[in-house]
Order: C-alpha cells, then structure tokens, then sequence
C-alpha cells in the first residue's frame, strides 16, 4: 500500500458562497459585482442582496457605527446601480438592519438567489 493512500484526507471543503443573481432577459450577475457596489458606499459595514424572485430583490444593510441612514447620494446610487443592472421594473427593497445572521458554518453570505437556476 502506498503512504499517500494511509493520509487522513478532506472530507470536504467549505468556503465562501456567492450566489448568481438573475436579470429578467437572463443574464447572470455574479456576486463579486456588489461587493464592489458596496466597496464605494462609506456608510456600510455589511451588506447582503436577496433575490427574492427575477423581479423582487432585498438589500440587508448594516451600518458603521454611528451611522444612522444612508445619505442620499449614496442612496440613489445603489438605486440607479441596481436599476441599471436590473431594469426599471425591479421592485427594490432596502432595508437598514442591526444585524444580517451568518449561515449555519458561521460565514457571511454577500448574496443569496431563491431564482430557480433555470430562469427565465
């Protein structure tokens, strides 16, 4: 028997999960593009975006501490973002929050899609 075959060995790996979102005419945005989104936003601390359905998404917002509201130039621009990358007919719900639950592994999860894999 070769040593490499006694080795203890990985049973499984867990890493980060990022999620693709949908765009109603069925391009697929990666969650990386929010991390950016958010990157350039000051007032957040911690984000995750929900997609509801290809039409209904929710933004989880934490924020720095101190920080009561997002400002509203901040505020629009997440707005056009996502407007811009799902359409004008996306229902857009964001909601400041004091805390977005980690998954069971203890992680945070930036996005999260409940779109069936095959939309549209």
């Amino acid at each position: 028997m070769r040593l490499w075959a006694r080795l203890p060995k990985i049973r499984g790996l867990r890493g980060r999960v990022t999620d693709m979102l949908v765009t109603p005419d069925g391009t697929k945005v990666h969650g990386e593009y929010f991390s950016h989104l958010f990157y350039d936003t000051a007032s957040v601390l911690e984000f995750r975006v929900i997609q509801e359905s290809l039409r209904e998404i929710t933004v989880w917002l934490r924020l720095r501490p101190g920080v009561r509201a997002l400002a509203a130039d901040e505020d629009g621009r997440l707005r056009r973002a996502f407007v811009g990358m799902f359409g004008p007919d996306v229902d857009l719900d964001i909601r400041v929050v004091d805390d977005i639950p980690k998954t069971a592994s203890g992680k945070h999860r930036f996005t999260e899609s409940r779109v069936t894999a095959g939309a549209p």
